[in-house]
């Protein structure tokens, strides 16, 4: 079984093909229609920006591109976190 990588991401970080699973808010406070969506353009980035700070990206249904560079972002500096219960942030050296 595979399990379903979700980063907490800042709205400021988040790109294109990324896929919004969960907000820092209820979606029915955003205008958002649906309750889960691929970003596909600057109008959604921009709304995303507006209404909260930040958002959960599922890997698995995020670009594989856009997958790998959180996956590599997340090894080289252990930056982003994922939401599961009890991860914690392994200590990285300065």
């Amino acid at each position: 079984m595979t399990a379903n990588r979700r980063y907490r991401i800042a709205v400021h970080d988040l790109r294109l093909n990324m896929f919004v699973v969960e907000l820092d808010r209820p979606w029915l406070d955003t205008p958002f229609l649906l309750q889960g969506f691929l970003i596909d353009d600057q109008v959604e980035l921009d709304t995303l920006v507006r209404y909260c700070n930040y958002v959960y990206v599922d890997l698995e249904l995020s670009s594989p591109s856009v997958a790998m560079a959180i996956r590599i972002a997340d090894a080289n500096f252990g930056r982003l976190q994922p939401h599961a219960a009890g991860d914690t942030a392994p200590s990285r050296p300065a």
